[in-house]
């Protein structure tokens, strides 16, 4: 009689614990703007996982100012938009429920990479999302070579050249008509906006899908004062861990038990580091 009790009890618990997850208040604060863009461009990015042979695709967006830079997730730049569009007391009444299946769920989650770059200072701040971490780092120098070759992307005639960068061979196509030396993710230093660009084991590859020069807010991540300080070796092998980790305890149920346990679907989580330069071990 004791253990019914004590089961009705904790179940009557989790039930009033959910019901009040789904309706509290997350406040969502006022985003402090940095200044407004006044050019963006929004990359379609594949990744390739050899190990799993799976690509992932998404969209992306760098956000161009005169003094900042941004380069996030598509969805993350279409979530932050909707919710600082609300008025204060409209987004301090969203609940758990509510931004998620309103705003998460329709344009993405804001828990990936977000980079935000100071154009003056030469300088970036990089969220790295897996990680709980960020890190600041001068802008890394390219080593930049000209290529033979011409191809339009977006209606712009490109040019070819080719960049070798943190451990990974890139091949870039940039417009000289569009006089900005960025492209997408840490690219930058030829003369014209980066178009496309893709690495030579075919992991990575960006394409450009829209451009606009309608000024938008550049938003300071919230993320950006949440999470820790860190190197970043450490964000790399942290990221790394995770990757790797994750699906371990599945794998040891399964070759324990592969009657009553199904076999795991992925060998360990998707992963395609961008930089190569680094001795995670």
């Amino acid at each position: 009689m004791r253990i019914i009790v004590l089961t009705a009890i904790s179940l009557l618990f989790c039930l009033i614990s959910a019901a009040q997850v789904k309706s509290v208040r997350v406040i969502a604060p006022e985003l402090p703007v940095l200044e407004n863009s006044m050019f963006e461009c929004v990359y379609s990015h594949i990744e390739y996982d050899a190990d799993l042979d799976r690509d992932n695709c998404k969209d992306e967006i760098l956000q161009l100012g005169r003094n900042y830079g941004c380069f996030m997730p598509y969805g993350t730049y279409k979530s932050d938009s909707v919710v600082q569009s609300m008025d204060k007391n409209a987004r301090n009444a969203l609940t758990f429920t509510q931004l998620n299946n309103n705003v998460h769920v329709v344009y993405g989650w804001g828990e990936y990479d977000w980079i935000l770059f100071d154009l003056k200072g030469q300088s970036l701040s990089h969220v790295v999302g897996r990680s709980g971490g960020r890190y600041e780092e001068a802008m890394p120098a390219q080593e930049l070579e000209f290529l033979e070759g011409e191809a339009t992307f977006m209606g712009y005639k490109c040019r070819k050249a080719r960049c070798t960068f943190r451990g990974r061979e890139w091949t870039a196509w940039y417009c000289p008509e569009i006089k900005l030396p960025y492209g997408s993710w840490k690219l930058r230093g030829l003369p014209g906006f980066i178009l496309a660009a893709s690495d030579s084991t075919g992991a990575q590859t960006y394409t450009a899908i829209g451009l606009r020069t309608k000024p938008t807010p550049i938003y300071m991540s919230r993320r950006h004062g949440e999470v820790r300080l860190m190197k970043r070796e450490d964000c790399a092998r942290v990221v790394k861990d995770i990757c790797f980790t994750a699906c371990k305890p599945a794998w040891e149920r399964y070759n324990e038990d592969s009657v009553d346990f199904p076999r795991p679907a992925l060998k360990h989580l998707y992963y395609v580091p961008h930089e190569l330069d680094m001795n995670l071990e």
